[in-house]
């Protein structure tokens, strides 16, 4: 191969690490909201059953962080490498009952 071809394919090479890594950066970015104005407060009403909860006084529920808990309550990479390998939280506790959902 020729200095000319090696030439050309590094720079190719360092062409698509850069497009690779300029992606890569800006699209972490996009869904991290910039401070607390953009996130949605809700109000939760437990059961009466349910034990008095320990929050504290300057935390504040979001729809945001809701839809967090929920996607990481079924996540099953979590577990990977540890004793409940492949298992979600919820593979062992299952949401039967309408308040829980």
């Amino acid at each position: 191969m020729s200095n000319h071809h090696i030439l050309m394919n590094m720079k190719r090479l360092i062409l698509f690490i850069f497009v690779l890594l300029t992606t890569a950066a800006s699209a972490d970015k996009r869904d991290i909201p910039d401070d607390d104005t953009d996130l949605t407060a809700v109000e939760i009403e437990y059961p009466g059953y349910f034990p008095q909860l320990m929050v504290p006084a300057d935390y504040e529920v979001t729809e945001e962080g809701v839809a967090l808990g929920r996607k990481i309550y079924y996540d099953k990479m979590l577990s990977q490498g540890g004793p409940l390998e492949g298992n979600a939280c919820a593979t062992c506790h299952i949401q039967s009952i309408r308040e829980c959902r």
